[in-house]
């Protein structure tokens, strides 16, 4: 038979060890809720150079590893493209964020397409690994029609790979305008050499009976003096087959009435009408003795090329007006 005192000890030694046991779970729980580690936001490091992501995140107790790195268009050298957590997710203090780096942009040479046509280039471009950007398209004098003038960025300079090129094109010589001379009286080889100097082409040629003017003279022509005629247009001419006179050039043995002609002298003269925000009101006048003749009056856009070609006799002088102002003045 067990002694009272016994099962008096056994009885609390059981309730003793109960509490140890529970006292030293609670402890845990405690410990563990006293010790958690803190939770912390994940800051925006993207686009940042290495130097600010290192020190920003070491201020908010999360260490960066390196996870990788890239070439890119867009982020520079050093700077961090993408990071894992995305910015503002929560994470432990001391947790490691996966950062890639930039190794900055592919780097690609410019090619050299001046002098090339447009088709040649884009290809030679393409084949840079770049991409084609703005064509314009100015006039030249120097490089025939749609042939590369110029590239932005120049030719043999670094690029990004992808970038666009811009292509500076001409659209070849400028459609020259002229004011159509007065060729009546001139012998057939001083209209052709002038004709031929304003580049247009010889056109319908007619001989016609007119007994005012010698033979092989102009009588007529087409466009009339005055006109507008661009190079390449084709002018008409009336060569006179003569009357009663005797032709030019030609004298003739006891004759008493020779008919001469006096030589013309012909000048050309080009200018560009000044800018200005609106039209401008252009004239030109030649002065001769106490003759004053014009030679052009006419409202005209700014930036317009005007070529003159004119006849002089003896001392000239030609002055050019814009707007009522003196601008230019010859002497011939």
């Amino acid at each position: 038979m067990v002694p009272n005192y016994v099962k008096i000890v056994g009885k609390y030694g059981l309730l003793f060890f109960i509490f140890i046991a529970i006292g030293a779970i609670t402890g845990v729980m405690v410990m563990n809720f006293i010790t958690k580690p803190e939770e912390i936001t994940v800051p925006d490091i993207k686009g940042k150079s290495i130097d600010n992501a290192l020190a920003e995140c070491g201020e908010a107790g999360i260490n960066i590893r390196i996870a990788g790195k890239a070439f890119d268009t867009k982020i520079p050298l050093y700077h961090v493209i993408s990071q894992s957590p995305e910015p503002g997710k929560k994470v432990k203090k001391g947790r490691e964020i996966d950062i890639i780096i930039s190794k900055g942009t592919i780097k690609a040479y410019v090619p050299d397409v001046i002098g090339k046509n447009l088709q040649d280039a884009e290809m030679l471009i393409s084949e840079a690994r770049l991409n084609l950007g703005r064509v314009l398209k100015v006039h030249s004098e120097t490089y025939p029609d749609n042939v590369a003038i110029a590239t932005y960025p120049a030719p043999g300079r670094d690029a990004p790979r992808g970038v666009k090129i811009s292509l500076l094109i001409s659209a070849g010589q400028f459609e020259k305008t002229y004011i159509m001379p007065n060729l009546s009286g001139l012998t057939e080889n001083q209209a052709y050499n002038l004709l031929d100097e304003m580049g247009v082409k010889l056109g319908e040629l007619r001989r016609e009976y007119d007994s005012g003017k010698p033979a092989g003279t102009i009588v007529s022509q087409q466009p009339p003096y005055g006109y507008n005629i661009r190079s390449g247009e084709e002018v008409s001419l009336a060569i006179s087959t003569g009357g009663k006179g005797t032709s030019v050039g030609k004298a003739v043995s006891g004759a008493k009435n020779v008919t001469k002609t006096a030589v013309k002298t012909y000048r050309s003269y080009t200018f560009t009408v000044p800018d200005a925000p609106k039209n401008r009101n252009v004239r030109v006048i030649l002065i001769s003795g106490n003759t004053t003749r014009e030679i052009y009056n006419k409202v005209t856009p700014p930036g317009k090329l005007i070529n003159l070609f004119f006849e002089v006799s003896g001392k000239t002088i030609m002055k050019v007006f814009v707007d009522g102002e003196v601008i230019a003045e010859n002497n011939y």
